[in-house]
C-alpha cells in the first residue's frame, strides 16, 4: 500500500513518476467521489483531470505538511460544487432565455395577424382613405402624406379620421385591440 502523503515532498520537486503514482492511485478513487456528487462519468472524469492539473501547477505553492489525500478529496468537491452552481446558472439563463423569446415570439405573431386583419380591412376603403392609412403605417408624419398625396394636411386628417372609423365598423369588437397592437391613431 502507499502512502500518498510521502509522495507530497517529491511532487513538490516536479518528480513526474511520483505524480504518475498518485494519479494512479487515487484517480478512480476520486472519480468514484465526483460521480456522486454530479451523477456523471464524463464530468467526474473531467473535474478529477483538473485536480491533478491543479495540482501540478500549484505544487510549489501547496503546505508539505498538509494531507494530500483531504487535499484531493476537498480539491474534487469544490470542483464538483463550482460546476454543479455553473450548470445550475446556465440552466436559469437557458430558462429565462426561453421565457423572453416565447414572449416576444407571441408577440410578433399577434403583431403579424393584427397587421393581416388591418391590411384585409384597409383594402375595403375608398383609395384615398387607404392611401393615407397604408402610408400612416409606413411611418409617416401627416404633413409628409399631405405633401406625398399633393392635398392639405387638414384633408389628411379628415381621411384618417374617416379611415379609422369605418376600420373600426369593418373589424367590429377586434378594431380597438388591433389599432392599439399597430399603433395607428
Amino acid at each position: 500500500m502507499i502512502d500518498i502523503n510521502n509522495l507530497f515532498p517529491e511532487i513538490q520537486k516536479g518528480n513526474t513518476q511520483a505524480f504518475n503514482t498518485l494519479v494512479i492511485a487515487m484517480g478512480e478513487t476520486l472519480k468514484a467521489f465526483a460521480y456522486d456528487i454530479l451523477k456523471s462519468k464524463e464530468t467526474a472524469e473531467d473535474i478529477v483531470q483538473e485536480v491533478f492539473v491543479n495540482l501540478w501547477i500549484n505544487r510549489k505553492k501547496l503546505n508539505a505538511n498538509s494531507s494530500l489525500k483531504n487535499l484531493l478529496y476537498v480539491s474534487t468537491r469544490n470542483l464538483a460544487l463550482n460546476h454543479l452552481r455553473s450548470v445550475k446558472r446556465e440552466n436559469e439563463r437557458y430558462r429565462q432565455f426561453y421565457e423572453e423569446t416565447a414572449a416576444s415570439a407571441d408577440e410578433y405573431w399577434i403583431q403579424e395577424e393584427a397587421l393581416r386583419l388591418l391590411q384585409e380591412a384597409i383594402e375595403q376603403l375608398p383609395p384615398r382613405t387607404a392611401e393615407v392609412l397604408r402610408l400612416r403605417l409606413q411611418g409617416l408624419k401627416q404633413e409628409e402624406i399631405a405633401q406625398q398625396m399633393n392635398v392639405s394636411v387638414a384633408n389628411v386628417k379628415r381621411l384618417q379620421a374617416l379611415g379609422i372609423t369605418k376600420l373600426k365598423q369593418i373589424l367590429g369588437p377586434l378594431a380597438y385591440f388591433v389599432i392599439s397592437v399597430i399603433k395607428l391613431t
